[in-house]
C-alpha cells in the first residue's frame, strides 16, 4: 500500500543504503505499474501527498524510477474520474513535491488549482496557502506565463480566490504562529509575482505582523540567523521577500519599512546572502523609503565580507551586484570604495564567464544585468575604465533575442552618461533596437535618441525608425519628460522631422498642466525653438501648424508662471527665456516670474546654486528676448562682481558685454570688473567670437577702454604666436570689429590694415547688415580721416566692392525710414516689479512717430513764418525722412540747401536710464558734421508734453537762428564735442539711486564743464572730431 511505502521511505529518507534504495526502487516500480488499482482501492490524497513528499525529499529523488512515478501519478490524477483533493495541506504537499522535482505538468497544476478554489477559507492554514501559492507561481514562471498575455482565465480565478481566502484567514488570525513570517513571505511574494496588488490584503499582512510583534515572546529563538520580535521569528530571507513583495505592489507602509529596518540591523552579518542584500536594498530604493540605518548596515556587511576575503564572485552573482549598485545609486549614495569593490567582483565574473564561453558571455550575463550595472554607475558618477571595457565587450556579443528595447535604451543612455561614446557600440545597440518588438511606452525611444544626440552620432536610419515608432504610439505612451527628451534629441541632432514635431506639439496640448515640471518645459521649448527656421517657414506654408506652436508656447508660459520658484534651476530659466526669444514671443508675466526666480540665485544657503556660466546664460537669454529688468540685471551684476577671476573665461566676458550692450545697460562697475579680469588673461585666451563681442559691446555703449581693446587686439595682430587668422572670424564678426573701430575712432594703422584685408577675404559671405557696417567704417576713413588712405593700401581692393556695399546700406536706411524710426528698440520690454511692461524708458513705434511728426509739424509752421518774413530763401524747402546724398544716412528733418538737419532721438539712441548717447548715434553725428552738415539733435526729454506750442516754436526758432542763419544764441556745446543742446547726466546709473561721479569712476574732475575720468576709468573722455588716439602703444 502507498501509505505503508510512504511511511517507510519517510523514516529512512536521508540514510538510504544501496540495499534500501534497491528495495524502494522495486516497490516504486511495482506501484507505478499498478498505480490506478492502488489509487482506486485505498489511496487517499494524504497518502499520495505523503508518498510524493517522501520520494521528493529522499536521496533517491534524482533516480529515473522516482521521475517515472511522479509522471504516472500526474496522469492518474488528471483522468476524468480522478480523485478530487479536498484537503488543503495534502494539496499543498502534492504541488510542492512536483515543484521540488522540477516536474511541471500544466494540466495537473491547473486542476489542483481548481481544487484549491473549492476549499473554503476556514479549510486552509497559513502554511498550506503559502505552499500552494509558492508552487503555483513557480509553475507559471517556469512556463513563462507570468505576463498578462499568457495567463489563462483559470489562473486569474485561482489567484483571486486564494487572495480572498488569504484575506479572510489573516483577519481571523489573532495569535500568529511562530513561523508565520516565513509563510507570509511566501504568500506576498507569490502574489506580487503575478501582479496581485490588493491593498487590503497587504494591509491585513501588516496588521498580523503588528499583532505578532507586540505579543509576548513564547520562546527564545535558536540560531544566530534569527531575530525574535514578540511571538514571531524573522530571518533575512523572509524579510527580503516581504519587502520585495510590498515594493512590487507599490505599497509603501511606513510602519513595515521602519520595523523591518530595526529588525535588519539586529541580524548578524553572516545571516545575509548577496541576494538578500540586493533584494532588501532594491525594495527600499523602489518605494522611495529613506532608511539610513539599512544602507549603513548593509554597507558594513559588505565591508566585513571584503575584510575577511568573502567579497568574491562565488558569493555574488552579477545580478545581485547589479541590484546592490543600482539601489545605492538610486538613493544618491556615492560610495566610491563600495562601488570599486563590487566593480572588481563584476570584472572577475565577466572575465571568467567570457573565457568559459569561448569569448561570449551572452548566455550567462543578461541584458537586464548589464543595464542595471551601467545605470547604477552612471547615477553614482562612478567610472571604471576596466569595467566599462568589459561591459562593452559583453554588449557587443548580444544578439536580438538576448535583449529588449528597454534594456538597449538604458544601456545606451548609461554608457553615454559614463563618457563612453564609442560609435561601434552605439551603432550595434541601434541595430539591435530596430529589430525589437514595439513597447507600450515612448521612454525607450527617447532614451536611445538622447544617447545618440549626446554622443553627437548621426544615424538618420535610426532616427527615422524612432520617428515611425513614436508616430504609432497612443498619447498615453508619452509623458512631458519623454516628449522633452525626444524633441531635444531630434533638434540637437539636426533631424528636421516636421511631422514628428507637429505630433509632439499636439501631444503636449493633451498633457494635463500638473504633469509638467520646470525642467521638462525648459527642454520642450528649447527643442522646438531650435527648429525656429523650420517653424518660421511654416508660418506661410502651413499657418495652422505655426499657430499651434504659438498656442503651445502661450500655454506653457501660463504653466511656468504658476510653478513655484523652487522648482526651477538656473539652466531651466535660461533655456525657457532663450526659446521664447528665438521665436520672438514675449510674455511679460512669465518673464517677470522667471526674473524673480533668477534673483534668488546665489551662493548662500536657500539660494538657487549658480555658476558663472548660469549667470551668463540668463543674462544673454533676457538680452536676446529684449527684456530689461533693472532688479534682475542689478542682481546679476553684483553676482558677477563677487566672483573670482579664475571663474571667468574670455568667451563669457564677451557674451556678458554683448548682452548688456544689447539692452543699452551701461553698468560701469561691472564693466570695470570685467575689464580688469580680461586684462589679466593671456591674449591667446580670446577667440574670434570673444574679440568681436568685446569690440562691439564697447562701441555700442560708447565706452573707451584703450587698454582692454589693445590687449585683445594683440591677438589679432600676432597671428604667428596665437594662430589667429582671418579665417577664424565669420563675416559678421569682422564687420562688427570694423564698425567698432569706426565708432571708437581707433586709428592704429596696423589694426586697420588687418581689418581691411580680413573683411576683403570674407566680403562675398557678408549679408546686408554686415555690408552696412562696412560702409560706415569706410565713411570713417574717407570723411573723418580715421587713417590716411596712403597707410591703407588694402582699402583700394575693398572699394572695388563699393557698389554692393552701398546698395546694402541704402536698403538699410530705407528700411529705417519705413519702420517709424525705432532702430534697435523693436519689441524691447522693461519689466516693473509687478511684471507689467513699463514705458518710462520706452517709446513705442506710434509714440516715436508721433514725437517726430509733432517736431516736424511745428518746424513747418516756424519755417513758413520765416519765409513769409523773408528771413530765409523762398527756394529752401523743409523735407522729412530723406536720404543724405554723400553718406546716404537717413535724416528725420532736413533743409538740404542749408546743409541743416534735425534728428529726433528717442530712448534707443541713449544708454538706458541716462542721457549718454550710444556709439552708433555719436558716429552718425560725427560723420554728417564731417561733410559740413549743421546737425541738431532733439532728444525725447527736451520735447515733452509740458511745453506749450509757443515754447516749442521759440525753441525751434532759436535753433534755426543759430544753425541756419548763423545768429548766436544760448545753446552751448555740452555733449562730447558736438554742437548740440544735449545735457548729459553722466552720474546717473541704472543701478539704484544716483551716485557721485568720483564714487563711480574712482575720482573724476571737471574741466570746462566736461567730465574727465581718472586714468583707467571707463567713461569716455571728451574728444573732438579728428583727434585719433591709437589703441596700441
Amino acid at each position: 500500500p502507498l501509505k505503508s511505502l510512504a511511511l517507510a521511505l519517510n523514516a529512512v529518507k536521508e540514510n538510504l543504503t544501496q540495499a534500501d534504495m534497491d528495495l524502494f526502487k522495486t516497490a516504486c516500480v511495482a506501484a507505478t505499474d499498478n498505480l490506478r488499482e492502488l489509487m482506486d482501492e485505498e489511496a487517499s490524497s494524504q497518502s499520495i501527498a505523503m508518498m510524493l513528499n517522501s520520494l521528493a525529499r529522499s536521496s533517491c529523488s534524482s533516480e529515473a524510477f522516482a521521475s517515472a512515478f511522479f509522471q504516472q501519478v500526474a496522469e492518474e490524477m488528471m483522468r476524468e474520474n480522478r480523485i478530487a483533493v479536498r484537503d488543503s495541506q495534502a494539496l499543498a504537499t502534492i504541488l510542492n513535491s512536483f515543484a521540488s522535482m522540477s516536474i511541471w505538468p500544466r494540466d495537473l497544476f491547473r486542476s489542483l488549482g481548481e481544487d484549491a478554489r473549492s476549499i473554503q477559507p476556514q479549510g486552509h492554514s497559513l502554511q498550506s496557502i503559502a505552499m500552494i501559492l509558492n508552487s503555483y507561481s513557480r509553475f507559471l514562471e517556469r512556463n513563462e506565463e507570468l505576463s498578462a498575455w499568457d495567463v489563462k482565465k483559470c489562473d486569474l480565478l485561482f489567484f483571486d480566490s486564494m487572495a480572498e481566502s488569504t484575506l479572510q484567514l489573516l483577519k481571523r488570525l489573532r495569535e500568529p504562529p511562530r513561523d508565520a513570517v516565513r509563510s507570509i513571505a511566501l504568500i506576498v511574494n507569490a502574489f506580487s509575482k503575478v501582479g496581485v496588488v490588493r491593498k487590503d490584503l497587504y494591509l491585513a499582512v501588516v496588521e498580523v505582523l503588528k499583532r505578532g510583534n507586540s505579543a509576548p515572546s513564547r520562546k527564545k529563538a535558536l540560531g544566530h540567523a534569527l531575530v525574535v520580535r514578540g511571538a514571531l521569528v524573522y530571518d533575512s530571507q523572509a524579510v527580503a521577500n516581504i519587502l520585495n513583495a510590498f515594493a512590487r505592489a507599490n505599497v509603501k507602509h511606513p510602519w513595515l519599512f521602519e520595523e523591518f529596518a530595526d529588525i535588519l540591523t539586529q541580524m548578524q552579518y553572516s545571516s545575509f546572502t548577496s541576494q538578500h542584500i540586493a533584494t532588501i536594498l532594491n525594495a527600499y530604493a523602489r518605494t522611495g523609503v529613506k532608511s539610513r540605518e539599512v544602507l549603513e548596515h548593509m554597507s558594513v556587511v559588505l565591508r566585513y565580507w571584503k575584510r575577511f576575503g568573502k567579497l568574491t564572485p562565488s558569493r555574488f552573482s552579477p545580478q545581485s551586484a547589479a541590484l546592490i549598485l543600482n539601489a545605492y545609486s538610486r538613493e544618491g549614495v556615492e560610495d566610491i570604495a563600495l562601488f570599486a569593490s563590487l566593480a572588481v567582483v563584476l570584472q572577475q565574473h565577466f572575465e571568467s564567464e567570457m573565457s568559459n564561453a569561448g569569448g561570449g558571455a551572452e548566455g550567462a550575463i543578461s541584458s537586464q544585468t548589464v543595464s542595471n550595472i551601467v545605470n547604477a554607475c552612471a547615477n553614482a558618477n562612478f567610472e571604471s575604465v576596466d569595467l566599462i571595457r568589459l561591459l562593452t565587450n559583453v554588449v557587443m556579443r548580444f544578439q536580438p533575442q538576448d535583449t529588449s528595447l528597454q534594456h538597449i535604451s538604458c544601456i545606451a543612455n548609461g554608457m553615454v552618461r559614463l563618457g563612453n561614446k564609442d560609435s561601434a557600440l552605439l551603432s550595434h545597440l541601434g541595430k539591435l533596437a530596430m529589430v525589437q518588438p514595439s513597447e507600450a511606452s515612448a521612454l525607450p525611444l527617447a532614451l536611445i535618441a538622447n544617447a545618440f544626440a549626446k554622443a553627437e552620432l548621426k544615424d538618420s536610419t535610426l532616427f527615422r525608425w524612432i520617428s515611425q515608432q513614436a508616430m504609432l504610439l497612443p498619447p498615453p505612451a508619452f509623458s512631458s519628460q519623454t516628449i522633452a527628451m525626444l524633441a531635444n534629441a531630434f533638434a540637437k541632432n539636426g533631424e528636421r522631422d516636421h511631422a514628428l514635431f507637429r505630433r509632439m506639439c499636439f501631444l503636449c496640448m493633451e498633457i494635463p498642466d500638473q504633469d509638467f515640471d520646470a525642467q521638462s518645459i525648459a527642454n520642450i521649448v528649447n527643442a522646438f525653438a531650435k527648429n525656429t527656421q523650420a517653424w518660421t517657414r511654416y508660418a506661410d506654408a502651413a499657418p495652422a501648424a505655426y499657430t499651434s506652436l504659438k498656442t503651445l508656447f502661450r500655454r506653457l508660459a501660463r504653466i511656468v508662471t504658476g510653478l513655484s520658484e523652487q522648482q526651477f534651476s538656473a539652466q531651466g530659466v535660461a533655456l525657457i527665456v532663450n526659446a521664447f526669444a528665438k521665436l520672438g514671443m514675449q510674455d511679460s508675466c512669465m518673464f517677470a516670474h522667471l526674473s524673480r526666480v533668477a534673483q534668488q540665485m546665489g551662493q548662500r544657503n536657500f539660494e538657487i546654486p549658480c555658476s558663472p556660466q548660469d549667470v551668463v546664460n540668463i543674462v544673454n537669454a533676457f538680452a536676446k528676448a529684449h527684456v530689461h529688468d533693472a532688479e534682475l540685471f542689478g542682481h546679476m551684476s553684483l553676482l558677477l562682481q563677487a566672483m573670482s577671476a579664475h571663474q571667468f573665461e574670455a568667451s563669457k566676458i564677451g557674451i556678458l558685454l554683448n548682452a548688456y550692450a544689447q539692452l543699452r545697460i551701461r553698468d560701469l562697475p561691472l564693466l570695470r570688473r570685467l575689464s580688469k579680469v580680461a586684462m589679466d588673461m593671456s591674449p591667446s585666451a580670446f577667440d574670434a567670437h570673444a574679440i568681436a563681442n568685446i569690440f562691439h559691446a564697447l562701441a555700442v555703449l560708447n565706452v573707451e577702454d584703450s587698454e582692454l581693446l589693445g590687449h585683445v587686439a594683440t591677438t589679432l595682430l600676432r597671428s604667428r604666436q596665437t594662430m589667429m587668422q582671418a579665417k577664424d572670424f565669420n563675416a559678421q564678426a569682422l564687420s562688427n570689429i570694423a564698425w567698432s573701430i569706426a565708432v571708437l575712432k581707433i586709428s592704429d594703422p596696423t589694426l586697420n590694415r588687418w581689418i581691411c584685408s580680413s573683411c576683403l577675404s570674407q566680403i562675398s559671405s557678408m549679408d546686408g547688415n554686415a555690408l552696412s557696417q562696412l560702409h560706415q567704417y569706410i565713411l570713417a576713413i574717407e570723411v573723418e580721416g580715421l587713417v590716411p588712405k596712403k597707410e591703407l593700401p588694402e582699402l583700394d581692393s575693398l572699394l572695388q566692392h563699393r557698389k554692393r556695399i552701398e546698395q546694402a546700406w541704402h536698403a538699410t536706411q530705407r528700411a529705417l525710414l519705413s519702420s517709424s524710426k525705432l532702430a534697435g528698440m523693436q519689441g524691447t520690454m522693461t519689466l516693473t516689479d509687478k511684471g507689467a511692461a513699463a514705458t518710462s524708458d520706452v517709446l513705442l513705434p506710434d509714440a516715436m512717430s508721433g514725437l517726430q511728426r509733432n517736431v516736424a509739424d511745428t518746424l513747418r509752421v516756424v519755417w513758413k513764418e520765416l519765409q513769409e518774413q523773408r528771413v530765409v530763401d523762398q527756394s529752401w524747402t523743409l523735407e522729412e525722412e530723406t536720404i543724405e546724398r554723400v553718406t546716404s544716412y537717413s535724416l528725420d528733418i532736413s533743409i538740404a540747401a542749408a546743409s541743416f538737419a534735425i534728428e529726433v532721438d528717442g530712448p534707443s539712441h541713449f544708454a538706458r536710464g541716462s542721457k549718454i548717447p550710444l556709439g552708433r548715434t555719436l558716429m552718425k553725428r560725427r560723420q554728417l558734421q564731417a561733410i559740413g552738415y549743421k546737425l541738431f539733435s532733439m532728444p525725447y526729454w527736451e520735447w515733452h508734453s509740458g511745453l506749450s506750442n509757443e515754447q516749442k516754436k521759440s525753441k525751434l526758432r532759436t535753433i534755426i537762428d543759430k544753425h541756419v542763419l548763423g545768429v548766436e544764441d544760448k545753446y552751448k556745446d555740452t555733449d562730447n564735442g558736438n554742437d548740440m543742446d544735449i545735457h548729459v547726466d553722466s552720474t546717473r546709473s541704472y543701478l539704484g539711486p544716483s551716485m557721485k561721479l568720483d564714487e563711480l569712476a574712482g575720482g573724476g574732475r571737471k574741466e570746462d564743464g566736461n567730465v574727465v575720468v581718472s586714468e583707467g576709468a571707463l567713461l569716455p573722455k571728451p574728444r573732438r572730431i579728428g583727434s585719433h588716439k591709437s589703441v596700441l602703444t
